[in-house]
C-alpha cells in the first residue's frame, strides 16, 4: 500500500516543482508572443499558457491527496493501480498537451490533440471518481 501513496505523492510534488519553473519561462513565452503577434493569438497562447500551469499545480496537488488519502481506501490494490495511471493520463494531458495545443492554430472541427487531452481528462475524472467511491466504502464501513 505504501509504495502506490508514495508513487502518487511523489509524481504531485514533481508537478507542482515542474509547474513552479515552468511559470517564469511561459510568463516570458506569453510577453513575446503579446508583443510581437496579433490579438487573436496573443489571447490564445496566454489563456492555454496560464490553464496548463494552473492545472499542473492542481493535478499535482490531486495526486498528492489521493496518495495521502489512499490507506483509507476500499479500493483492490488493482484499482488503486488504474487510478494512479488515469491520474497521470490526466496530469499529462493537462500539462505537456497543452502546452503543445498553446502553440498551435487554433481550429473547428476535428482536432486529434484535443481528443486525446480530452480521453485523458475523463480519465482522470474516472480516477477522481473511483477513489471517492473506494472512500464512501470506507466511511459507510464506519457507521
Amino acid at each position: 500500500m505504501a509504495r502506490i501513496s508514495i508513487f502518487n505523492m511523489f509524481i504531485g510534488f514533481v508537478l507542482i516543482f515542474i509547474a513552479a519553473l515552468g511559470g517564469p519561462f511561459l510568463s516570458q513565452i506569453s510577453t513575446a508572443e503579446f508583443v510581437q503577434s496579433n490579438i487573436h493569438q496573443k489571447t490564445w497562447l496566454f489563456t492555454l499558457l496560464s490553464s496548463a500551469h494552473g492545472h499542473t499545480n492542481l493535478f499535482g496537488m490531486l495526486h498528492i491527496l489521493m496518495g495521502l488519502s489512499f490507506p483509507y481506501s476500499l479500493n483492490s490494490m488493482l484499482i488503486k493501480k488504474i487510478q494512479s495511471l488515469f491520474l497521470l493520463l490526466g496530469s499529462f494531458s493537462m500539462s505537456c498537451l497543452l502546452v503543445i495545443k498553446a502553440f498551435s492554430i487554433p481550429e473547428i472541427g476535428f482536432d486529434i490533440l484535443g481528443i486525446v487531452m480530452g480521453i485523458g481528462l475523463s480519465a482522470a475524472i474516472c480516477s477522481i471518481g473511483l477513489h471517492t467511491f473506494g472512500l464512501f466504502k470506507k466511511w459507510m464501513r464506519t457507521l
